[in-house]
């Protein structure tokens, strides 16, 4: 039986008065951060950010969503400072997650340029990887983390690894659908043969349950070819597979 525990990385990586400001309603603020796609794309993820269904009710986020504006830097210093300080006497691993997207999310008001940036993009990784350290059975938290790492570094055995702990911890998570199958067909080079299983395993099963979707993910990771070279034993599943990335191909010359 594979371990589950924790990875490291041993390669390098790359800190006066407050103005008034206008009240924000906490709760709301903390749900829109952890529900809102904007935050990833602002922060030059891969995909949305699933962890509101690991932190409030999905009606609370969806309203919040609805209601408030993107939270501004101070609301997300404030997430960060009162995360950091609750971690220290109870759940820790959600607590510093909750922290590291509020970083991470800092790290994106910036561009991730210049040294408030990065220092605040590199502080996001650390705080996820002590979340995995205390409950390292989390596998949004593990894609979470081998997408940061990716964002970061570049494509390497680390972040390779760290999806592999993804798969490991929870491989047909409904909830990481799309996210998880393009970080992982984008490291299909980097993985080794129980990675490359791993894969193959969810696009078996995604294909069989929602072929577009299969097809959405392989073309924005431009890998279809990856994929029909998995499905090409299984002629049903992958002509189901081609039919929906025939939706993305521009249409014929007349």
């Amino acid at each position: 039986m594979e371990s589950t525990s924790p990875i490291t990385r041993t390669e390098a990586g790359p800190g006066g008065p407050r103005a008034p400001r206008r009240p924000s309603p906490r709760p709301r603020v903390e749900a829109l951060l952890a529900l809102s796609a904007g935050l990833a794309l602002l922060a030059g993820a891969l995909g949305p950010l699933v962890a509101e269904i690991r932190a409030v009710p999905a009606r609370a986020a969806a309203a919040a969503l609805a209601s408030e504006p993107v939270p501004d830097r101070q609301d997300l210093m404030d997430i960060v400072r009162r995360s950091e300080t609750a971690a220290r006497f109870s759940d820790p691993a959600g607590h510093l997650q909750r922290a590291a997207l509020a970083r991470w999310a800092l790290a994106g008001l910036d561009g991730f340029q210049g040294p408030e940036g990065r220092a605040e993009a590199t502080a996001a990784l650390a705080l996820e990887r002590a979340s995995l350290a205390s409950a390292p059975g989390n596998p949004f938290g593990w894609a979470w983390l081998c997408q940061v790492d990716a964002r970061l570094h570049g494509i390497s055995p680390f972040s390779a690894r760290a999806w592999r702990m993804s798969a490991l911890t929870g491989p047909f998570d409904p909830d990481l659908g799309g996210l998880r199958l393009r970080i992982g067909l984008l490291h299909w080079d980097a993985f080794d043969g129980d990675g490359r299983a791993a894969l193959a395993a969810m696009i078996r099963m995604e294909v069989a349950r929602d072929p577009a979707a299969l097809a959405a993910s392989a073309v924005e990771a431009d890998a279809t070819r990856v994929v029909r070279r998995i499905l090409v034993a299984d002629p049903p599943l992958l002509l189901a597979f081609d039919q929906g990335v025939a939706r993305y191909l521009p249409p014929p010359a007349r």
